[in-house]
């Protein structure tokens, strides 16, 4: 049974020995209409790409909506994990899941970027629930993560949800198939420790399919 802690800032489920994982409230300093106008800004920025065939789509646009949940992101680690965060880099994507989408896998965020463009490792990723079909059917669009007993762990998300967790904690994400409109997360890998890197650029992927 996961220990659960609760704060007046989040929530802490305590997985397991190794890990942990945190649940926070966007603050609504933003609108989500304001989010999803964002991310098709940043779908336009593309070339024959598009959240419809591709699901996940880097961030190229800088804006005051996604940074106001890095903001918060970063707020709660300092204060409340007491990670000093003077400076950060990281790695963002909005994900995409339309109903037509079936896909599920086990994996982790162990490094920043997958695409071996730096040497920085992931120290922890953060998901925030945009938009989240109503009325789907159980189990549809949750979130399991599997700590290292071997253990799932099964969380339902709710908008305005943003959970934190290390970034080589494995997790899955349910497809939304019983939805009728899309199922909109931003995301972001977070490193704040410049010394917390590979000097490997090889990368491990899981193919391990639950």
């Amino acid at each position: 049974m996961v220990n659960i802690k609760k704060t007046n800032q989040a929530e802490f489920f305590n997985l397991s020995k190794k890990y942990t994982v945190y649940k926070i409230k966007y603050n609504n300093s933003y609108s989500k209409d304001s989010f999803l106008k964002r991310t098709k800004e940043n779908e336009s920025l593309y070339f024959n790409r598009s959240y419809k065939n591709e699901n996940s789509l880097d961030i190229h646009l800088e804006c005051d909506e996604f940074t106001s949940v890095d903001n918060q992101v970063c707020k709660f680690l300092n204060t409340e994990l007491n990670y000093n965060i003077d400076k950060v880099a990281k790695s963002s994507w909005v994900y995409i899941q339309d109903p037509e989408f079936k896909l599920h896998w086990m994996h982790t965020h162990e490094y920043l970027e997958s695409s071996n463009r730096t040497k920085l490792k992931t120290q922890w990723t953060f998901v925030f629930y945009i938009q989240i079909p109503p009325n789907m059917k159980e189990g549809d669009g949750n979130i399991i993560f599997k700590s290292e007993d071997k253990k799932h762990h099964t969380f339902i998300p709710e908008v305005n949800d943003i959970f934190i967790f290390p970034g080589d904690l494995k997790h899955l994400v349910m497809p939304s198939q019983s939805g009728t409109i899309d199922r909109v997360v931003y995301a972001s890998n977070l490193n704040s420790d410049f010394n917390y890197k590979t000097e490997s650029n090889k990368r491990i992927k899981f193919d391990e399919i639950y």
